[in-house]
């Protein structure tokens, strides 16, 4: 599942191609999803969108919903 939504342990190797939506500076630990401390540099976390799997703060990918 992580691969179809293009999930990538590091943000900047992020594939622009397959997804244009990626901006830059966006990353797991600025999004909703990401079940540890807002605006987490490093470390990983629980990610609602892959239950029972850890993501790198410095991940991203195609279900990036940043935080309000």
């Amino acid at each position: 599942m992580a691969k179809s939504f293009g999930y990538e342990a590091q943000a900047k190797d992020v594939d622009r191609a397959k997804f244009p939506t990626y901006k830059p500076g966006e990353r797991c630990g600025k999004c909703q999803f990401f079940k540890g401390t807002p605006g987490e540099k490093s470390g990983r976390a629980d990610c609602q969108i892959y239950p029972g799997y850890l993501v790198n703060a410095q991940g991203w990918c195609a279900s990036f919903s940043p935080r309000s």
